[in-house]
């Protein structure tokens, strides 16, 4: 398999991820957290960014989701009162 691109991981949670690329004979080296910078993260963790680093070898970004401060001004149009 030398040469195989690495699986998509994009979307997945951490830990399915690395399972994903040691099935597919891939190591995950590095594991990046990321949060945004003006609100907690308070959803699940998924993967938002992968990288080939070396021979066989991702490093993954990992994010976790963030709820909304308010309403869009469409969502609350579409709200029965």
């Amino acid at each position: 398999m030398t040469g195989s691109a690495p699986p998509p991981l994009i979307g997945l949670d951490p830990q399915q991820a690395r399972r994903r690329a040691t099935e597919a004979g891939w190591e995950v080296a590095e594991l990046a957290v990321t949060t945004p910078p003006s609100a907690a993260p308070s959803g699940p963790q998924r993967v938002v960014g992968q990288a080939v680093v070396g021979p066989r070898t991702l490093s993954l970004v990992v994010a976790a989701s963030v709820a909304p401060a308010r309403p869009c001004r469409r969502a609350r149009e579409q709200t029965p009162a």
